[in-house]
């Protein structure tokens, strides 16, 4: 369409650090006012393009596809559209600011699309009506070498000539902060976003033109989120067999990270042993939709099963509260490490979300299976499941599915054999922690009991009787010898019997050539308090103090280089 039109370039680009992606930090109740803006790019190679209006839209799709039981034996596949977001911008020739028409606060939270486009329907045949034969069309031409900016600021006119040249028009909106995410991976349904532009042109046999590009808004973890900070502990015991400990240094698990497993095992008899350790996600979802009752249902799926390769530690590192158990009869105490690691696509493993007040609900758990085994080799399994948190985070590498946008501007996934890139590893060859500092910045300071993982820094090369700052001017300083060493808090008297030291200084000695002044007499009018008189010490000019003559060689001496 582009090669019959004199139109070389038509692009939509968001201002983002990550592409089309649009990263929130926060749900709805922690994040500030979402800012949305870009450009629409256009380079016009004819002489001119007659333009009625530039339009723009983003919305927010949410497409089902569930069954519904038609009798006891039949199901029926239906499929359906809601609108969740719509932003438009009327004309972008004349205004950059978008207005909200749907998706706002104390509205309702999706809509069906049929009616959104029977709106629309409506508004385009108000606008398209003919203007009257005595009324004069009015006509504005742009500038003749393109344009960087809103070409015609608030300026109405019927038609607007874009001269050849290259032209960047901004748009920009405001969301509410309680917009609905993309979502991909749940069953039955997902909710997409994409930003529509079209150029209407006048006359009716010249038809629109349209250009579509798929935006994803994803909300990451808040930096002051709870879920960085809790960590989870979980005792547990076989009666008879076995007591063990579970711990998760955090709560909040990022996609694409690791997590880090740490158990502690006392084995109340000496027949039983660690045989093998796995471990999977559950994802449960829950999408509620109201004309369909149907949906109001929960759905649950296992995620990224592996068998956990794990490093067994003696009894020397168990901690003192576990070895105080009597140990007549029973096995030694160990201790195991290992990692999970976590699937990087969102369309396998969605974030945990809350979306558009209970619209699409998706929590996790971390189930982990400990099989142990006997003398006689039979095998018995214990299970923890553990609460998780999934978050997506730009610090770690993020996939999904793709999807494309037909002629219609409807939504089509494609089987291909790359993912969607969403974020990359921001250095192929770096091991990335599970939890990354940068998921914590502007975090609180640690709780006190966590005192115990701070580590101490002690440096043996200092000596307490050495000074610990050196410069151009090393002044030699005296040190006590037999004082308080620097543990232990000196008494009064020695605190200001230190100043006094310091304070007592001969008076600056008289060189040659120089006559030495009296002080000044402070004003009667004002008088100060002054201690009393010291009579005048006569210095030689020849022969000052050795304090002085250390100061003025050390001044005087060149540096020399440190070997």
């Amino acid at each position: 369409m582009l090669s019959k039109s004199p139109l070389s370039l038509f692009d939509i680009t968001l201002n983002s650090t990550h592409g089309d992606v649009v990263v929130v930090y926060g749900n709805d109740h922690e994040c500030d006012l979402v800012a949305v803006s870009g450009t629409v790019k256009l380079a016009v190679t004819g002489d001119q393009l007659v333009v009625k209006r530039l339009r723009l839209w983003l919305t927010g799709e949410l497409n089902i596809d569930y069954p519904k039981p038609v009798s006891e034996m039949v199901t029926d596949q239906v499929q359906d559209r809601f609108c969740v977001l719509r932003v438009e911008w009327g004309n972008l020739l004349n205004e950059s600011r978008g207005e909200i028409q749907f998706g706002n606060y104390g509205g309702d939270t999706h809509v069906k699309y049929s009616r959104v486009e029977a709106m629309i329907k409506r508004q385009l045949a108000h606008e398209a009506q003919p203007p009257r034969p005595s009324g004069p069309v009015r006509q504005l031409s742009s500038s003749p070498v393109g344009c960087d900016g809103t070409p015609f600021q608030q300026a109405q006119a019927s038609q607007y000539v874009l001269k050849k040249g290259n032209y960047s028009i901004p748009f920009k909106c405001t969301l509410p902060t309680s917009f609905a995410e993309t979502v991909d991976g749940v069953p039955y349904g997902g909710i997409h976003h994409k930003l529509v532009c079209g150029i209407e042109r006048p006359g009716i046999l010249e038809r629109p033109i349209y250009r579509s590009r798929p935006v994803r808004l994803v909300r990451a973890i808040h930096p002051h989120s709870m879920h960085l900070i809790d960590a989870i502990d979980v005792d547990n015991n076989w009666p008879g067999k076995i007591s063990y400990n579970v711990k998760l240094q955090s709560r909040g698990v990022p996609i694409g990270g690791r997590i880090p497993i740490e158990w502690v095992f006392i084995p109340v008899t000496k027949t039983v042993d660690l045989h093998m350790i796995k471990a999977h996600i559950v994802q449960q979802s829950q999408i509620h939709v109201k004309p369909h009752t149907l949906l109001s249902q929960t759905s649950e799926k296992i995620v990224a099963k592996q068998h956990i390769n794990y490093t067994r530690v003696a009894n020397g590192d168990i901690p003192v509260d576990y070895e105080t158990q009597p140990s007549n009869g029973r096995g030694e105490p160990f201790r195991v490490t290992s990692v999970f690691e976590v699937p990087s696509n969102i369309g396998e493993l969605n974030p945990s979300c809350d979306v558009a007040r209970g619209l699409i609900r998706v929590r996790h758990r971390l189930v982990l299976q400990i099989i142990l085994k006997n003398q006689e080799g039979h095998l018995s399994e214990l299970r923890a499941n553990l609460p998780i948190w999934v978050y997506i985070s730009p610090n770690f590498p993020v996939t999904g599915p793709v999807f494309h946008i037909n002629e219609m501007n409807k939504w089509r996934p494609e089987r291909t054999r790359h993912d969607d890139v969403i974020f990359r590893r921001r250095s192929p060859s770096a091991e990335v922690a599970p939890t990354d500092i940068d998921d914590r910045r502007f975090s609180p300071p640690p709780v006190y009991h966590k005192h115990y993982e701070d580590q101490p820094c002690h440096d043996p090369s200092i000596s307490p009787n050495e000074p610990t700052i050196s410069g151009y001017f090393d002044i030699p300083i005296p040190t006590r010898t037999g004082g308080k060493t620097p543990n232990e808090v000196p008494t009064y008297l020695e605190a200001i019997g230190t100043d006094a030291e310091v304070l007592m200084v001969d008076p600056a000695p008289v060189y040659e050539g120089t006559v030495a002044s009296a002080s000044p007499t402070p004003p009667e009018a004002h008088p100060i308090r002054t201690p009393s008189p010291v009579a005048p010490v006569a210095v030689p000019a020849a022969s000052p103090k050795p304090l002085a003559k250390s100061i003025m060689h050390n001044l005087l001496k060149p540096s020399q280089p440190k070997r």
